[in-house]
């Protein structure tokens, strides 16, 4: 299973934000027994920049993403990839370039909080949760998380 995540659930994992703590947990598990390949777009690693440097200074933010490098691949668009997001008219344009991303890696599934920017997209997509829910039930996998 390969699946890619958006900007926001970078920062929910970054920050160990409480939105579907559980999921992200279960998310973890999985890619620890290697039953998903984790992506996010190189777009999601600027914007996460941003926001981390803001609010928590850069050194924070250039740790932060470093520690991604090897649990996350990182792809990126081109002039090709553009050129097809603004034929598409999407309402949010960087919506539209992450899942070009999604596309270009062949995933499966697009793990993010913001479903409606993503309504024109033929990826499955939804938050950890959602995620873990089409793994179920496509995989018949689920992952326990259990408190020591």
């Amino acid at each position: 299973m390969r699946a890619l995540i958006d900007s926001n659930i970078m920062l929910d994992i970054l920050l160990k934000r409480d939105f579907n703590q559980d999921a992200l947990e279960q998310l973890r598990v999985m890619k620890s027994f290697g039953d998903v390949d984790l992506w996010a777009s190189a777009k999601s690693y600027a914007d996460c920049f941003y926001f981390l440097s803001k609010y928590l200074g850069s050194e924070v933010a250039y740790r932060s993403l470093e520690g991604t490098l090897d649990w996350l691949g990182v792809c990126s668009v081109d002039k090709t990839d553009v050129e097809s997001a603004l034929g598409q008219h999407w309402k949010d344009f960087e919506d539209c370039l992450i899942n070009m991303g999604a596309e270009k890696v062949k995933a499966d599934y697009l793990i993010t909080r913001d479903r409606t920017g993503f309504e024109q997209s033929s990826i499955p997509h939804g938050d950890a949760a959602d995620f873990m829910a089409y793994v179920a039930e496509t995989l018949h996998l689920e992952y326990a998380i259990v408190d020591a």
